[in-house]
């Protein structure tokens, strides 16, 4: 549940980082749902660690599914930071919009991989 909280707050990032562009609203106005977005991740990506290993029983392994949340948790953590650089604010809100691309085309393409798969019990 906290993943697609995260994934909606990083489209409404995306939404205001384009607003921000257009000089439709403050400049760093999306940076908040950036942050928020970052958090519920984050959470994500530890229950989900820890739903594996006491869920299943297993240890965590490297599938095309982690490798695009570690992608996209890496993106947005290198996000974060652009805002201690000088002269990033247009290009930040850019980087946003690219996220937002990011997290659509990495989940789409796992949710299409997922249907294909053989489901026990129908």
């Amino acid at each position: 549940m906290s993943e697609s909280v995260a994934h909606a707050l990083f489209y409404a990032g995306a939404l205001y980082g384009f607003l921000s562009i257009i000089g439709k609203d403050q400049v760093n106005g999306f940076y908040a749902w950036i942050v928020w977005g970052f958090i519920a991740y984050t959470i994500a990506q530890v229950t989900g660690a820890v739903w594996c290993f006491v869920g299943w029983g297993n240890t965590f392994n490297w599938s095309a599914r982690h490798l695009g949340s570690a992608t996209i948790w890496t993106f947005y953590a290198a996000s974060l930071h652009l805002k201690f650089i000088p002269g990033w604010g247009k290009r930040s809100a850019a980087f946003a919009l690219a996220g937002a691309l990011l997290v659509f085309i990495i989940s789409y393409s796992s949710y299409l991989r997922e249907m294909s798969l053989l489901r026990v019990g129908g």
